[in-house]
C-alpha cells in the first residue's frame, strides 16, 4: 500500500469523487471533497478520484501527482483497457471490489449523487455481493433533476436518459441518502424518486471556519460585491436589471464601487457589456477569484460593502456560507435552500424575492443603513453562523449518521421455479443446470410460446426464474437470483449481467422506462420474477406477455422495482440489436400503460425537445431535399470525391 501510495488501512470512510477542489475542480463537489478531507484527515478518510476529460481514469494520473497525494484512482487498480472501455460506473464498481480487502475497517463508502457513478455499488450491496455492515451512502449535491429545475432546461437526450435513470436508480439502492437541504429532498421526490424516509439523512455539507477577524471599522457603504458565475442560475441578469434600477434613484448615488467576482458567460453578452459600461462613471473590478483571495476580498471590503447573491435555485451555496462567515453584509435570494442556510432570526433583513425590483429595494436598504445597524447585522449572522457550522463540522467529525446499513434480512426460502423455454434442452444447457449451487423446487421445460400461461398457473408466492434455450447460466445463477428477491421484498424482477459470444455484456440497469424505448436496459431473457408481485400489478392476465422481457416495461410502468445484479451470471449467443421498428415501439407502448411521474417528466423533456429540433433549419432543408432526390445523389458524389482527394493527399503527405 505503501509502494502504491494508497490511504492506509485505518481509514473508515472512503469518499468517491470526479470532482476536488484541490485539483483543479471549484465547483460545489469538488469544495466538499477537500473539506471532508481536511476536517478528518488522511487517516479516517480516503478519497477515490474518478475525474473526468484530461483527468479520465485512461490519462490519470502523473506519478508526480502520486508522490503528494495518496489517493485511489483507477490507474492503480485495473489496466488502461479496462480504464479507456469500461462504463464509468462498472470501472469504479469493479475497483471498490479490488480494493475492500485491503481495508478491514472500512465502515462507509460514500458515493457523489451526480452522474450516478455509485449505482453498481449501491446495487451490488443489495445483491449481497458486499459485507453487510458495509453502509453505501449517496450524498447528494443536484443530479440532473435539479439542474433542469435550476436551468429551466430540459437535458432529454439519450446520453442523459441513461445518465439520469442510473443517478435514481444509485439514490434508490442506497443504505442512506444525505441531503444538505430540505430543499433539494422536496425536490427529489416531486421529481418521482422513491426514496424510504428511514433512509434519508439531513446534514450539511462541512466548512472549515475562519480564524479570528481583525477589527474593521464600518462606515458609510458604497460598494457592492456579486459573487458567483455569470449566468442566469446565478441571477445575473437579475442582478444587472436590480443595479440598473438602484443606480437610477437617490440610493444609487452611494455606490462608488462595484465588484463583480465570477466566471464570465459568454451568453450574458448584453449584461457584460453593460458592466463594462459603468467604468465610465464608478470603478468596477471584474475577475474570478480563487477561495482564499475571495475570502480575503470579502473580509477587507465588509465595512464598507453590500454582497448580492440572487441565485435563483441553489441547492446548498458556498458563497453565502463564505458571505457569513467572512462578516460582510448581504441580501440573498429567497429561493432554493438559501433560506435553510441562513439564520431564521435574520430572514426579513437578508433575503429578499428573486426579482429585480425587491433586489434594488434590498440593495437600497443595506447601503442607506447606518453603520452601526449594519455591524450589528453583519456580526449577529456571523455568530450564529458559526455555532451551526460548528455543530455540522463535528457530526462529519462523528460520522454518525442517523441511517445506517441494517442487517439484511435473513430470506424467507420460498419455492423456486425454473421455467426453461425450450421443450428439448441442449446437453451444455443441462450440464449447466447440474452444477448449480442452489437447486430449484421444481424445472418446468416449456414452449417458449407458453411462458404467460405457465406464469399464470404457478403457485401465487413463488419465485419463477426464466432461462431461453441459448441462456448458459453461472453455479451461482439460480442461488443469487432467488437470494434477491428473498431479502429485497418490494423488488418484483431482477437480472443479472450476461455475456454474449464474442464479448459484449449485456448490463442491465433496471429502471429508465422512457430510455428503454430506444434501447433494451431493464432487463433480458434470463431473470427471476416474484409472482406476488406481478398478480398484485394484474399482469399474469395480459396477453401481451409473451417473453421474460415483456415483463420489465409492463412492472416498471406499474410502479414496480426492479433490480440488477452487477455481475455476469450467464451466457448467451450474439444477437442482433433489437430492431426498433413499428411493431417493437407499439408493443412497448401497451406494455408500459401507465407511466411513473419520472418518466412522465423525462418523456415531457423527450418531446420538447424533438419539438425545438423540428423548427431547426437543417430539418427544414433535409425535408426540401427529399422532394430532390437527384441533388442528394449529386451531394454524396461530391463528398465522396473530396473524401478521396483528401486522403490521396494525406497519404502523400505522410509518405
Amino acid at each position: 500500500m505503501d509502494e502504491n501510495r494508497l490511504p492506509p488501512k485505518s481509514i473508515r470512510h472512503l469518499l468517491i469523487t470526479a470532482e476536488h477542489a484541490g485539483f483543479q475542480y471549484r465547483g460545489g463537489i469538488g469544495s466538499y471533497a477537500q473539506e471532508m478531507e481536511k476536517l478528518l484527515g488522511g487517516d479516517r478518510l480516503g478519497i477515490f478520484f474518478v475525474g473526468e476529460k484530461e483527468y479520465s481514469p485512461a490519462k490519470f494520473p502523473p506519478e508526480q501527482f502520486l508522490r503528494r497525494k495518496r489517493w485511489i484512482v483507477p490507474s492503480l487498480i485495473v489496466g488502461q483497457d479496462q480504464c479507456a472501455f469500461l462504463p464509468k460506473e462498472d470501472l469504479v464498481y469493479l475497483c471498490f471490489k479490488r480494493i475492500l480487502p485491503l481495508y478491514p475497517r472500512l465502515e462507509t463508502v460514500e458515493i457523489q449523487d451526480c452522474d450516478g457513478w455509485g449505482v453498481r455499488i449501491a446495487q451490488a450491496k443489495r445483491a449481497g455481493l458486499l459485507p453487510e455492515n458495509l453502509t453505501v451512502k449517496i450524498r447528494c449535491h443536484g443530479t440532473y433533476v435539479y439542474l433542469e429545475q435550476a436551468h429551466s432546461k430540459w437535458w432529454a437526450d439519450q446520453y442523459h436518459l441513461r445518465l439520469m435513470a442510473r443517478e435514481k436508480q444509485a439514490i434508490e439502492q442506497a443504505d442512506c441518502v444525505s441531503f444538505p437541504t430540505d430543499f433539494l429532498h422536496d425536490l427529489y421526490l416531486q421529481s418521482g424518486y422513491n426514496i424510504s424516509p428511514d433512509r434519508v439523512e439531513k446534514l450539511r455539507y462541512p466548512l472549515a471556519l475562519p480564524t479570528a477577524q481583525e477589527p474593521v471599522e464600518f462606515r458609510r457603504a458604497d460598494s457592492l460585491i456579486f459573487v458567483g458565475a455569470r449566468t442566469s442560475m446565478k441571477g445575473f441578469p437579475v442582478f444587472v436589471k436590480a443595479l440598473k434600477k438602484l443606480l437610477a434613484g437617490p440610493a444609487g448615488e452611494a455606490v462608488r464601487k462595484v465588484y463583480i467576482l465570477g466566471s464570465t458567460d459568454p451568453a450574458m453578452a448584453r449584461e457584460n457589456a453593460y458592466i463594462k459600461s459603468l467604468g465610465k462613471r464608478l470603478k468596477v473590478k471584474e475577475a474570478a477569484l480563487p477561495r482564499r483571495k475571495l475570502l480575503k476580498t470579502l473580509t477587507m471590503l465588509r465595512g464598507r460593502a453590500v454582497c448580492v447573491l440572487p441565485y435563483l435555485g441553489d441547492n446548498h451555496p458556498n458563497a453565502v456560507l463564505e458571505a457569513m462567515a467572512c462578516g460582510c453584509p448581504m441580501i440573498a435570494a429567497d429561493r432554493g435552500g438559501i433560506p435553510e442556510l441562513i439564520p431564521a432570526d435574520y430572514h426579513d433583513q437578508c433575503l429578499c424575492p428573486p426579482d429585480s425590483g425587491s433586489l434594488a429595494e434590498s440593495m437600497a436598504r443595506l447601503l442607506t443603513m447606518s453603520p452601526k445597524d449594519r455591524q450589528a447585522l453583519a456580526e449577529g449572522v456571523r455568530r450564529e453562523y458559526l455555532a451551526a457550522q460548528q455543530a455540522i463540522n463535528q457530526s462529519h467529525w462523528r460520522m454518525e449518521s442517523p441511517a445506517k446499513a441494517e442487517p439484511a434480512p435473513k430470506p424467507k426460502p420460498r419455492e423456486t421455479v425454473l421455467l426453461v423455454l425450450t421443450e428439448s434442452p441442449p446437453d451444455e444447457l443441462m450440464q449447466a443446470l447440474e452444477e448449480q449451487t442452489r437447486n430449484p423446487d421444481r424445472i418446468l421445460y416449456i414452449s417458449p410460446d407458453s411462458f404467460g400461461e405457465a406464469l399464470q398457473e404457478e403457485n401465487k408466492e413463488a419465485i419463477v426464474i426464466a432461462l431461453e434455450e441459448d441462456y448458459r447460466p453461472t453455479p451461482e445463477f439460480i442461488r443469487l437470483h432467488a437470494r434477491y428477491l428473498e431479502q429485497n421484498l418490494r423488488t418484483g424482477a431482477v437480472s443479472a449481467y450476461c455475456q454474449e459470444q464474442g464479448g459484449r455484456v449485456i448490463r442491465p440497469l433496471g429502471d429508465g422506462l422512457a430510455l428503454n424505448m430506444s434501447e433494451d436496459g431493464l432487463g433480458h431473457g434470463g431473470a427471476a420474477f416474484s409472482l406476488s408481485h406481478l398478480r398484485e400489478a394484474d399482469l399474469l392476465n395480459w396477453d401481451r406477455i409473451k417473453a421474460p422481457e415483456d415483463l420489465f416495461p409492463a412492472l416498471l410502468g406499474c410502479g414496480g422495482k426492479i433490480g440488477a445484479i452487477p455481475e455476469v451470471l450467464s451466457q448467451r449467443k450474439a444477437r442482433p440489436n433489437a430492431d426498433r421498428d413499428f411493431t417493437r415501439g407499439l408493443a412497448l407502448g401497451f406494455l408500459a400503460d401507465s407511466l411513473p411521474r419520472f418518466e412522465a417528466l423525462r418523456l415531457a423533456g423527450v418531446m420538447q425537445d424533438y419539438a425545438a429540433m423540428q423548427q431547426t433549419p437543417a430539418i427544414a432543408i433535409a425535408r426540401e431535399l427529399e422532394n430532390y432526390p437527384f441533388l442528394l445523389r449529386l451531394g454524396r458524389a461530391a463528398l465522396e470525391k473530396a473524401a478521396r482527394i483528401y486522403f490521396r493527399i494525406k497519404s502523400h503527405k505522410d509518405a
